[in-house]
């Protein structure tokens, strides 16, 4: 009896660990991977107002270096989400906006997390691989990211959902949750 619950244990932490270091990844229409390692990553600077085009523009770093959010959506569709998991109707949109993501490739899907932690990262990381968010998503400390979602306009509440055409400029907003359907038809709308 002891052999094999030492056997079961074994199998459990090796599958655990498999899991733990699997890594999220979210690949364009070319192939190449647009997020590696992790998909959470912590704001580092922000751009003190839009930049002189009216574009947004912040940085993370991560294992490949700094990345800026224009590069990341230069010449791209995009739609950011702020929302906190802390959120109950940004909870009950997340699976739609997963599988939105999921299932259009040539959007770029990016969710900026206002959490209400001492470490935003690391808990925001364990609730995207809890419910399998596989879309960049970047959070931070409150003063770092007040700025930057004041970017974006006057944002009345969470979630807000942004829809960028590829030029950069806004197409729609939508306050409050919403669904996968709501997220495709305006997804459509962009150019």
């Amino acid at each position: 009896m002891k052999v094999s619950l030492n056997i079961v244990r074994s199998f459990a932490v090796a599958s655990l660990s498999l899991l733990i270091f699997t890594a999220c990844s979210q690949e364009n229409p070319d192939g190449e991977s647009i997020v590696s390692g992790s998909n959470v990553y912590e704001v580092s600077a922000t751009a003190s107002g839009s930049t002189a085009d009216g574009t947004v523009d912040f940085t993370w770093g991560s294992e490949d270096g700094t990345t800026t959010f224009r590069e990341f959506v230069d010449g791209k569709k995009h739609v950011v989400n702020i929302w906190g998991t802390w959120c109950p109707p940004c909870r009950k949109e997340l699976p739609d906006l997963v599988e939105f993501s999921k299932s259009n490739s040539d959007i770029r899907v990016v969710g900026i997390a206002l959490e209400r932690t001492d470490d935003p990262v690391k808990g925001l990381q364990e609730f995207c691989n809890e419910y399998g968010v596989s879309y960049l998503n970047v959070t931070g400390k409150q003063e770092v990211l007040q700025p930057l979602v004041t970017q974006f306009g006057r944002i009345e509440g969470v979630p807000t959902t942004l829809f960028f055409n590829s030029d950069g400029s806004l197409s729609k907003t939508i306050v409050g949750a919403t669904d996968f359907a709501t997220f495709n038809q305006h997804a459509q709308e962009l150019h």
